[in-house]
């Protein structure tokens, strides 16, 4: 028979190895392996870093960091 999972409560991006068995063997390619991805940026949950943030001075440059993260705090890319 064809059957579906879905697997909906997963909230951390990484690589996840699924087994699937059946009479407590493996099915043939079981384990499987499933990459999770971050979801899209969630601006409340981004985050910046860096020394121009605390200030500069007029017509010098100054630089600071955004990282992107989805609504679980998964960096995005």
């Amino acid at each position: 028979g064809l059957y579906r999972i879905e697997l909906n409560n997963i909230t951390l991006a990484g690589l996840y190895e699924i087994s699937v068995t059946l009479n407590n063997e493996h099915i043939r390619g079981s384990p499987f392996t499933s990459l999770v991805e971050a979801g899209p940026t969630s601006a409340k949950n981004c985050a910046c870093y860096g020394t121009g943030l605390k200030g500069g001075l007029q017509g010098m440059s100054c630089s600071f960091f955004i990282q992107a993260k989805d609504r679980f705090g998964n960096d995005c890319t």
